[in-house]
């Protein structure tokens, strides 16, 4: 999972920064993004400012050295350091090494390789559906397919939804492997497995 911080620096002197190109916003942001993984970045209320009016965006100022009844501005005007307290946020990303399966270029065949989707109904099979004891005993989960392809949605609803999955799949072509007997699944998980342990020659 990516996450935001937030970062606050204070107390800080009125006057730090430019209007323009050496504003307090762009040499921050400038350090910022020199940060591997960082992918957005925002002061004060940021992007929230476009849901607000500029009368409840505005930082009313309470006393004669400048400090304001709110803080929208992050600390900021014009580029410059106003002597409040300078407030900013930054988006991390999610690291990209992931033990899920993700489709990508196959350089070895230059295609690419099958959507989720697809490789999920490819790679998936279900067994014993119409046995109720089983499914009951399992909690669903020879629901297989439609487990995979929507995890959060509860296994109550997983017979209805094998349904409308079987008729797509022959709609479009796509292979939807379903063992009727626990037995035959046990037995093709055996046989791959058999598979998988000989060596390549």
């Amino acid at each position: 999972m990516g996450g935001i911080v937030e970062c606050v620096a204070q107390p800080l002197p009125v006057g730090l920064g430019e209007p323009f190109f050496n504003s307090v916003e762009a040499l921050i942001s400038h350090a910022v993004f020199s940060i591997p993984a960082i992918k957005g970045i925002e002061f004060g209320s940021g992007f929230g400012a476009a849901k607000m009016p500029g009368s409840r965006h505005n930082d009313p100022i309470t006393d004669a050295s400048g400090k304001t009844a709110t803080n929208n501005a992050g600390g900021i005007t014009g580029g410059i350091s106003n002597g409040n307290p300078l407030v900013f946020r930054v988006v991390v990303k999610p690291a990209s090494s992931t033990p899920q399966q993700q489709n990508s270029l196959n350089t070895t065949t230059g295609k690419m390789e099958d959507e989720w989707a697809i490789h999920q109904l490819k790679t998936t099979a279900n067994f014993a559906t119409r046995n109720k004891l089983i499914s009951w005993w399992v909690g669903g989960l020879n629901f297989q397919v439609e487990h995979h392809l929507f995890p959060r949605v509860s296994h109550i609803h997983y017979p209805a939804i094998s349904k409308i999955i079987k008729k797509a799949c022959q709609d479009f072509g796509v292979p939807y492997i379903e063992y009727p007997k626990m037995r035959l699944a046990l037995a093709s998980h055996v046989h791959h497995l058999k598979n998988l342990s000989r060596k390549s020659h």
